[in-house]
């Protein structure tokens, strides 16, 4: 049969084949592949797979209970009552989105890119080829355990929802290029959503600040954790109660007019005059020291320059690629009543341009598509699982509430820009590490804005006009802020947790720093633990090892004195 086997197209010739539309029409341990076809599951590890199957060699979940071929998916047989991976001699023997592999069975291509890869595949976590980003059954996302899109390559893959969050918000506020400030006060602080609401709890020592760039600050600046600037000098203004209470490191000159209190170590390649330091100083120039209190020692040091805020192209987040794969792979569906005549899918264009959508959207669990969101009214979103929107367009509104359930979460992402015209509210401020939006055009909001989310705009220029209250973080390119509050939430750091496979490594095949020790600086799996990861200059990996500085920790964690990397106050 060979080129006929898996590649009926639909009509269910081949063996195994069966025509679907969605993966409910499909089998137990089964999928509606690109093909419109139902195959095997993907899979990494057993437990991706249903109960009684295992992850073959393959890829694929195999071992499913059958008497004839026609009882398993496209590219297996049945043999001795067990759904196997069919044998071949070439990619062609396979359905679609399989190859044939080194032992002469159908399985997920091997990859390292989604180059490699067949039209409308990505490379997933274990390095194979996967049919779409929305891999995972339904009831595994709305679970909690699935992934929700590929970002490309192998080493990236299909990240959870939670890991993404996790990684992009270390910082409160954070910015790629310069920010400048004016006004009264400026404040970072944090609080942890879990244990309740920011007014019921004592400020944190978690509101982490950094600039990849420079900072001009005409404004009163309570920086309640680190702060880091990247590229340039600070400067505090005159008067006022100005504090960093964790680290502050500078790339240029750090100067202050009084006594500027720096609750542990101070990092300054330039000159430094006016404060306060209540641990080590480490300065590139002894001699560039004035007006400056050092409790602990004084090191000179050439001090690296650090980039705090990961905004190279390379580190972005895809929000493009993402949103289109969205586009072709989403759960609109899902919202249609299959026991009424009446088509009740959710429609791309419910909040289109031109068009006058409802005020208030009640979403299920699930992934959700739209072409553009732009109303001139308010809108609510009540989420009642864990949901997903991809808007291919601008979202634009008079304001946004965002309304969850218990155990619900929201992510959001939007290829143009996020506008929103009134002085209000917006998001949601007493679970905002549930709500993640990320954005690849503009911000813009109100007058005067209260913001309830974590908001990842690398591209956006911000410019706050009046008194912006902002609860869980902040990520843009650059910033113009007047009176600002940012009041970090925490429990961000935690948002990976329930992904599947956490605890275990994400990065399997690598194995840095399992047993020798290897690692690489700055590694998002965090495979040193509490350890730092000691580079040598020029080298391209290191051990793992105790920290000298908060340098070696990568910032926003800071070093102990007992060498170990962790945050201020846990």
């Amino acid at each position: 049969e060979g080129e006929g086997e898996g590649e009926g197209e639909g009509e269910g010739e081949g063996e195994g084949e069966a025509a679907c539309t969605v993966d409910d029409d499909c089998d137990v341990g089964q999928i509606c592949s690109t093909a419109l076809v139902c195959v095997a599951a993907p899979c990494a590890i057993d437990t991706d797979c249903d109960v009684g199957l295992t992850c073959g060699t393959g890829g694929i979940c195999e071992g499913g209970p059958c008497t004839v071929d026609d009882d398993c998916a496209a590219g297996q047989l049945c043999t001795a009552g067990a759904c196997v991976s069919a044998p071949c001699a070439v990619d062609g023997d396979c359905p679609d989105g399989q190859g044939c592999l080194a032992d002469g069975t159908c399985g997920r291509s091997g990859c390292t890119t989604a180059a490699d890869c067949s039209a409308g595949q990505i490379c997933d976590v274990d390095a194979r080829c996967s049919d779409s980003p929305l891999v995972d059954p339904y009831e595994a996302f709305c679970g909690g355990t699935g992934t929700v899109v590929g970002i490309g390559g192998a080493a990236a893959g299909d990240l959870c929802l939670g890991d993404i969050a996790q990684r992009t918000f270390a910082f409160g506020f954070c910015a790629c290029s310069d920010i400048a400030a004016e006004g009264p006060k400026m404040l970072v602080d944090s609080f942890d959503s879990t244990l309740g609401s920011y007014e019921s709890q004592t400020p944190g020592l978690a509101g982490n600040m950094g600039v990849n760039g420079a900072a001009t600050m005409d404004i009163q600046m309570d920086i309640r954790g680190s702060m880091v600037i990247g590229g340039g000098d600070l400067s505090f203004p005159n008067g006022g109660s100005n504090a960093v209470a964790g680290d502050l490191y500078v790339f240029g000159n750090a100067s202050a007019p009084g006594n500027v209190p720096v609750g542990n170590d101070g990092y300054i390649s330039g000159t430094v005059s006016g404060f306060t330091i209540e641990n080590d100083l480490f300065v590139s120039d002894l001699g560039g020291i004035s007006r400056t209190t050092v409790r602990g020692q004084t090191v000179e040091l050439s001090i690296p320059q650090l980039a705090p805020c990961p905004c190279g192209d390379d580190e972005k987040l895809d929000i493009a690629g993402i949103v289109a794969f969205g586009q072709q792979n989403n759960d609109n569906a899902v919202l249609d009543d299959p026991d009424t005549t009446i088509d009740e899918t959710l429609s791309p264009g419910l909040w289109g341009s031109g068009t006058v959508g409802p005020a208030t959207l009640t979403l299920p669990c699930g992934r959700f598509f739209f072409s553009g969101i732009e109303q001139t009214q308010g809108l609510t979103i009540h989420a009642t699982g864990r949901t997903v929107l991809f808007v291919d367009g601008n979202f634009v509104a008079n304001a946004l509430t965002i309304q969850l359930d218990e155990g619900a979460e929201v992510d959001i992402f939007v290829t143009g820009n996020f506008e929103f015209s009134s002085s209000s509210n917006l998001g949601n401020v007493t679970s905002p590490s549930a709500v993640r939006t990320y954005v690849n055009g503009q911000l813009a909001f109100g007058a005067q804005v209260t913001f309830g989310g974590l908001v990842y705009a690398p591209n956006a220029d911000v410019v706050f006009n009046a008194n912006t209250t902002i609860f869980g973080a902040l990520f843009v390119n650059s910033a113009q802020l007047k009176n600002t509050s940012i009041h970090f939430d925490s429990s961000v750091r935690t948002a990976g947790d329930a992904c599947e496979g956490e605890g275990e490594g994400e990065g399997e095949g690598e194995g840095e720093g399992e047993g020798e020790g290897s690692c690489l600086a700055c590694d998002v799996d965090n495979s040193c633990g509490t350890q730092a990861c000691l580079v040598s200059p020029g080298a391209a990996s290191g051990t793992c090892g105790a920290c000298r500085t908060s340098i070696d920790c990568c910032f926003p964690q800071i070093c102990f004195s007992d060498g170990t990397c962790g945050f201020i106050g846990g």
